[in-house]
């Protein structure tokens, strides 16, 4: 990706919250309008793996929650609705009665609000889902709906998951160091202290967050599920260690809903899941909060050669046709060639450039006379105002709120217009699309900067939610790509699960102007552990395509590590035609192909990684470690299952100087030897084992036979 996209791989990563806006996009009706029903089944839910006990959320007569947990509680957690006016409506200051269940209250407001609020456990599981349904009788328009704590002090050690808006938002763990916190708006978001500084949130394209609050054995994790397309979890420090949490959706002023009540008022439904932090499952809440349905079959991820990170936009047909035969002399197994940005005219008119010398169908053609398949990137949402759409069709465009089309400045300098996905023809025109192009002979696609569907605009159907329209959009492309393989990217990631089969979880690993820098290869370490749990529903995780140019030997060994770790989305991004003897034979390394063929699944990390710089984006961090080290601290112990069954332990040195890496009991067998470079195994008094492993390196341990 260019510098010019540079703006989207900086936003900052939201606090401890997971937000999906989970059904499907509901019909005007007179008596109510159900925009994202949240309950949550049972059958929906998967046990937590030994669950600390001590975990339980309860509801009091004053209507007041109490989230109790191994090393807090947290008491007095109050819902506010925030209406459209600007004022408040507090459940615990309503006329109050019980509700439909011995775990629920219902509170009536003189001026027709009512809000029902239910807190029992999920059958299963430890966590406790906390319902809320609110309806007014009567005109009415809600901002946002929020839970605030009063002020608790945390233990020293007490950090934070952040998982960031997109693919490409920083998604890690945070120590959280004293300090005060500001608030910067009138919602309450604030900036959050680590020993590094400052880290405010994500206020781009917020979407789905899950996180913990987590310390040592104990913690808390929260999920959520509700009708609003932003979300923001804050944690408010008071003076120096009291935090009050808020959880709020509907931050926007402009994203109020109108409820335009019937005979029964017009109802809203959300739910937050709240479960236990558990010790090494980072975003563990994800096994209690209910999978999304998919809609497409699993499919593979075909491994071979990606344009972008070595010819970005200067892609042509004949350079693409140059990787065939070194990309099968290297891997006789990689049999796909993807054409990344560059292959358009403009975004919007995806007709071939000149300068591309040939067509789709031309290369689809050759490519397949070889085994081969071919892959092609687009950016199906985004217009280029100069494109003949645009100016044919306006009236398939998103407007801003004076009714001119909105120009979203997607990528720095560069402003495009946004489809709207409430417009059924601008659906049909993507269906099409992307079925003339499966027609052609593109077996894969890689659509980008999809976050773009969810920007908030002004629609043509007023009743459909931004994330609403976005899974229109998806649905739409799911359709017209048919069999195709759809890897996501730049996407609002859990709404767009039903719809992809591979996704981007971290930012490009290589840019235009800028050499292969050690801190890209951690930041996507640092995503792929925190976002396994995010995106595991049959969903495989793309961690970028990883190149040996411009590394050490070590560090080069290290990216194909991490690459694989992903459990079966590896591709290469390395200019295949330009490898030098000594980087192929690292590609060729036995320790690295037994693992790349033979991990079927992502692998586990074992360790949190706890960082405690907030790192905008890879290229940030590793401008101010001068290109040559990484503020990130991505996990360093990983397990993976091979599919002979083998168990491996893959240990990373991400500083700058020689460090013994220890794994922990249980991990190997007795005896264990090191296979990238034959280091010495020492066992450890627990039943582990340890190795010294160099700056910047991997080192793979199996189990002896």
């Amino acid at each position: 990706m260019p510098p010019r996209r540079l703006r989207w791989l900086l936003p900052l990563s939201s606090l401890l919250l997971v937000a999906c806006d989970g059904g499907e996009p509901a019909a005007p009706m007179d008596a109510a309008v159900d925009v994202a029903p949240s309950d949550v089944a049972p059958s929906d839910v998967a046990p937590v793996e030994s669950a600390p006990e001590g975990f339980r959320v309860t509801l009091g007569p004053d209507a007041r929650l109490r989230v109790e947990s191994t090393r807090v509680a947290l008491s007095g957690i109050e819902l506010v609705l925030r209406l459209g006016d600007g004022s408040e409506r507090a459940l615990s200051s309503m006329t109050l009665s019980p509700g439909p269940t011995p775990s629920s209250l219902v509170g009536q407001s003189p001026d027709g609000w009512s809000v029902t609020l239910d807190a029992s456990p999920v059958a299963g599981s430890a966590a406790h889902a906390v319902r809320v349904a609110w309806q007014v009788r009567g005109a009415g328009s809600l901002l946002g709906v929020e839970l605030r704590s009063p002020p608790v002090t945390l233990p020293t050690d007490a950090h934070a998951m952040l998982d960031g808006a997109q693919s490409w938002s920083f998604t890690g763990a945070l120590a959280i160091a004293p300090g005060t916190l500001r608030a910067r708006d009138a919602m309450g978001r604030v900036a959050w202290p680590t020993a590094a500084g400052e880290v405010t949130q994500d206020t781009a394209t917020t979407g789905f967050f899950r996180g913990d609050l987590a310390w040592g054995a104990g913690g808390l994790s929260l999920c959520a599920d509700a009708p609003y397309d932003r979300w923001t979890a804050v944690l408010a420090e008071r003076p120096t260690t009291q935090w009050s949490l808020r959880i709020a959706t509907g931050i926007e002023r402009d994203e109020a809903v109108t409820l335009s009540p019937g005979p029964r008022g017009a109802t809203l439904r959300g739910s937050w899941v709240l479960s236990p932090a558990q010790s090494g499952r980072p975003f563990a809440c994800s096994d209690d909060a209910p999978p999304p349905a998919r809609t497409r079959p699993p499919s593979a991820f075909p491994r071979g050669w990606w344009s972008w990170n070595t010819l970005f936009e200067a892609v042509t047909l004949a350079r693409a046709e140059a990787q065939v035969e070194p990309m099968r002399a290297l891997d006789p197994g990689a049999r796909h060639i993807t054409i990344d940005d560059g292959w358009e005219r403009a975004w919007g008119d995806w007709r071939e450039r000149d300068a591309f010398g040939g067509t789709l169908a031309e290369l689809a053609t050759s490519l397949r006379a070889r085994s081969v398949s071919l892959g092609l990137w687009l950016a199906p949402f985004a217009v280029d105002p100069t494109a003949p759409l645009a100016m044919e069709h306006p009236e398939w465009m998103v407007r801003d709120e004076r009714g001119a089309a909105l120009l979203a400045e997607l990528v720095p300098g560069r402003r495009f217009q946004v489809l709207d996905m409430t417009v059924a023809a601008a659906r049909e025109h993507l269906r099409a699309l992307f079925a003339s192009l499966r027609a052609r002979g593109v077996s894969l696609f890689k659509i980008d900067f999809l976050f773009a569907a969810a920007l908030p605009a002004v629609r043509s159907d007023p009743s459909v939610t931004s994330l609403q329209a976005y899974r229109l959009g998806l649905a739409a492309i799911a359709e017209g790509a048919g069999d195709a393989h759809i890897n996501g990217c730049g996407a609002v990631i859990l709404p767009a699960v039903p719809y992809v089969d591979s996704m981007r979880v971290g930012a490009d690993l290589t840019f235009t102007g800028t050499p292969p820098f050690w801190a890209a290869v951690a930041a996507s370490a640092r995503n792929l552990a925190a976002r396994r749990e995010s995106i595991r529903w049959g969903v495989l995780a793309d961690p970028d395509q990883p190149v040996l140019r411009g590394y050490t030997p070590d560090e080069g060994r290290a990216a194909l590590a991490v690459a694989a770790l992903s459990g079966g989305a590896f591709g290469y991004g390395d200019d295949l035609t330009a490898l030098t003897e000594a980087q192929s034979a690292v590609y060729r390394e036995a320790w690295f192909t037994r693992l790349r063929d033979g991990l079927t699944g992502p692998a586990t990390p074992l360790d949190q990684g706890v960082g405690s710089r907030f790192a905008l984006s890879p290229i940030l961090d590793g401008a101010l470690n001068r290109f040559r080290s990484t503020s990130a601290r991505p996990p360093s112990v990983w397990r993976a299952t091979l599919s002979s069954g083998e168990s491996w332990a893959v240990l990373f040195n991400w500083g700058d100087e020689e460090a013994t890496i220890a794994v922990p009991p249980g991990v190997l067998g007795a005896r264990s030897e090191e296979l990238v470079a034959r280091s010495t195994v020492t066992a450890t008094a627990n039943g582990g084992a340890s190795v010294v492993v160099p700056p910047h390196a991997v080192r793979a341990l199996r189990t002896m036979p």
